[in-house]
């Protein structure tokens, strides 16, 4: 054989060592003095997130922010591997609804826009997923998917192995802050009228006022106002208590009811004070 021929086999040996297989995709030559330095002739490398994320809600005309960290679940071997890892945000959302990734800090998030993370070899780290909603959006609810797929790097060179893109589901539900009901009383003259008034939703196509004889209900609606009022006179019976609430709705979406007001009226002057147990 000569040297050029054994020269040839030589240089394929040393390519064949940092040679593997990890989610059909083959490593290249960068892997093998890394591999080599471990003893090994292949290994695995992943990424997984740590944990599923919780249910986001997100009120309408507003925005809201998730945590979703994610790990190096490399094989012990292939820690010796730096990844750069990609996150982005997949699939469509429904009108109204949008979404962004946005770097996090050390307990919250960050305006800054999430880009390419260099992980290193067994760690971790974690990106803020921001979604928003529009005061007229109708969506009830919206799925975020989070995609992140890595791939091998050596200084600033992108080279070798790959990880196959993982997905993350972040569930959104979208919902209506409730108005602060306030009250006035009528006077002294047996006239038993009371006003109601409340913090305007932005969106809100109408209000439900809603009344009971205790604190605790059952509430009935009592009158359903047009979107555009947030003024309400309500007349209480001689010796009378009552309990009112009032909801939003946006959207076809109803929010939680409002703090309760207590309405009284004896042989003087009604009053009305916002009830607390």
């Amino acid at each position: 054989m000569s040297s050029r021929t054994l020269l040839l086999a030589a240089v394929v040996g040393v390519l064949l060592i940092g040679g593997a297989v990890t989610g059909g995709t083959h490593a290249s030559w960068v892997s093998r003095a890394n591999l080599q330095a471990a003893g090994v002739t292949s290994a695995t490398m992943g990424l997984g997130a740590a944990a599923s994320p919780t249910t986001l809600a997100v009120v309408r005309g507003s925005s809201a922010s998730t945590r979703v960290t994610v790990d190096d679940t490399s094989s012990t071997a292939a820690r010796n591997l730096r990844q750069r890892v990609t996150p982005t945000l997949t699939g469509s959302l429904p009108g109204g609804i949008t979404a962004i990734l946005t770097t996090a800090t050390a307990s919250g998030c960050a305006a800054t826009a999430q880009g390419v993370v260099d992980l290193a070899p067994g760690g971790s780290f974690t990106t803020c997923v921001t979604v928003s909603a529009t005061a007229s959006s109708t969506a009830t609810s919206a799925t975020v998917q989070l995609s992140y797929s890595g791939a091998q790097v050596r200084g600033a060179t992108v080279a070798g192995w790959t990880t196959a893109a993982q997905t993350v589901t972040v569930p959104v539900t979208i919902v209506v802050s409730e108005p602060v009901l306030d009250c006035s009383p009528g006077n002294a003259n047996g006239q038993g009228n009371y006003t109601f008034s409340w913090s305007a939703i932005t969106g809100a196509t109408s209000y439900r006022l809603y009344a009971a004889t205790t604190q605790d209900g059952p509430y009935v609606l009592l009158e359903t106002v047009p979107g555009n009022q947030t003024r309400f006179t309500y007349n209480l019976d001689r010796n009378q208590t009552g309990f009112a609430r009032i909801t939003a709705v946006v959207g076809g979406t109803e929010s939680p009811r409002s703090n309760a007001i207590r309405l009284q009226r004896g042989n003087g002057a009604p009053s009305c004070t916002e009830y607390t147990s």
